[in-house]
């Protein structure tokens, strides 16, 4: 199970994407430095934190940079990167194909909530949601 302090963190994760479309550096990268610091008593191996913080960083990265060049700038923040990498500390690499596989599902209707919302599916959305339910997801999912 994921400490209150995680959970807490991912909300205010959330939150801050919802709220004022901006994640916060200063409060991400400490968390994931703790994250895989606290990785034995959250009950995960270091290495496997490491690697799937390497993994979902990367990926976010190569995400950032295509949807950047398809769609123009903001339609993937630099933050969600950061917010990726979080996850990627949480889940570690034995499970983060159940996170993207929620965080797929979630990102999908929240962009259909969004779609609907503006009657376009030309809209933006915050997706820290998303990668903090991921994250949850694969945790609840073990």
């Amino acid at each position: 199970a994921l400490p209150i302090s995680v959970v807490g963190l991912l909300a205010l994760v959330a939150a801050s994407d919802i709220r004022e479309r901006a994640v916060y550096p200063l409060l991400v990268y400490p968390a994931v430095v703790a994250v895989i610091a606290a990785a034995p008593w959250l009950g995960i191996w270091r290495i496997d934190d490491i690697k799937g913080t390497m993994f979902m960083t990367v990926l976010f990265l190569l995400v950032y940079i295509l949807a950047r060049f398809v769609s123009g700038p903001g339609a993937l923040g630099a933050g969600d990167v950061s917010v990726a990498a979080l996850v990627g500390a949480i889940a570690g690499l034995s499970r983060i194909d159940q996170a993207l596989i929620v965080l797929g599902f979630a990102g999908g209707i929240m962009a259909l909530a969004a779609a609907i919302r503006a009657r376009s599916f030309h809209t933006a959305f915050p997706y820290a949601p998303a990668l903090c339910m991921g994250a949850l997801g694969a945790t609840l999912l073990r």
